[in-house]
């Protein structure tokens, strides 16, 4: 079986060469290559006009900030432990 294998660059990363990101054939979240440490919005091969993005989030009207994956971790791990308080 043959699989189709698109590239992007990363486009967080502050130096070159930048990282290498891999589309598959869903969309999905991720880090890049290098892992420059930002979570990345990476859309399936199918749709070569999205562009891979940087996950944000903001808190109130404070500013928006980019995602790193240890907040990502870290939003999940305390997500879990409410649902498991919670019984769900």
């Amino acid at each position: 079986m043959t699989w189709l294998i698109y590239r992007d660059k990363c486009p967080e990363c502050p130096t070159e060469p930048k990282g290498e990101v891999i589309r598959q054939i869903f969309p999905r979240y991720d880090v890049c290559s290098k892992n420059c440490g930002i979570l990345l919005n990476i859309p399936s091969w199918r749709e070569p006009e999205k562009k891979v993005s940087a996950v944000c989030w903001r808190v109130g009207n404070g500013p928006e900030q980019k995602m790193t994956l240890e907040h990502y971790q870290s939003l999940s791990l305390a997500v879990k432990k409410f649902c498991q308080s919670r019984g769900v």
